[in-house]
């Protein structure tokens, strides 16, 4: 499974700029392609083999095979410590990831620190089923993972929360941000 930073999302909010302020919104309204060559320059590849994360249909199409990581700069940033970001996003896998999986969205530091990865798959899930899990810094694999099996071909709002400099929480399809369901 390809890793994407901070993308595949439609929104990413900072709390701390005002309650609930949006600072970016990427509805991925791209031609079919390669994103970091359709995009017009706001997804650059940072590594990995390039133009192998591509959109068609407005989606972003991620393998498990492909290696590239792209990523945008969120407008107003850097953001310190003290500013909890948030992004939101769909995601639905039509196959499942291969064991322990890997990550295939996070936040990204100015530096090499990736923050708040979001992580699939398959260990511990039913069979025909996969699981979604969260870590932060260097980790290749989550260091947390909700119990909660979800099936392939199926839409689920992914919300994910990044404080301070270790804390990143993720819930699957939320009701609110106290929801204690899937998280």
């Amino acid at each position: 499974m390809k890793r994407i930073f901070l993308p595949l999302m439609a929104l990413v909010g900072a709390a701390s700029l005002a309650p609930g302020a949006l600072i970016w919104n990427e509805p991925f309204d791209y031609p079919d392609g390669s994103l970091i060559l359709v995009s017009g320059g706001v997804w650059t590849n940072h590594s990995g083999a390039p133009e192998q994360v591509d959109v068609a249909s407005g989606k972003v199409n991620l393998s498990q095979t492909e290696t590239e990581d792209v990523s945008a700069g969120l407008p107003g940033g850097p953001y310190t410590a003290e500013t909890d970001l948030y992004a939101s996003f769909i995601v639905n896998f039509s196959t499942l990831p291969s064991g322990s999986g890997t990550y295939f969205a996070h936040f990204k530091d100015t530096s090499t620190g990736f923050r708040c990865r979001v992580f699939a798959q398959a260990n511990d899930a039913a069979v025909g089923k996969y699981r979604l899990g969260i870590g932060n810094g260097s980790v290749s694999s989550a260091s947390a993972v909700v119990a909660t099996d979800l099936d392939p071909d199926t839409d689920y709002k992914v919300v994910i929360r990044f404080q301070g400099t270790t804390n990143s929480t993720l819930w699957i399809n939320p009701t609110s941000e106290s929801s204690i369901v899937n998280r």
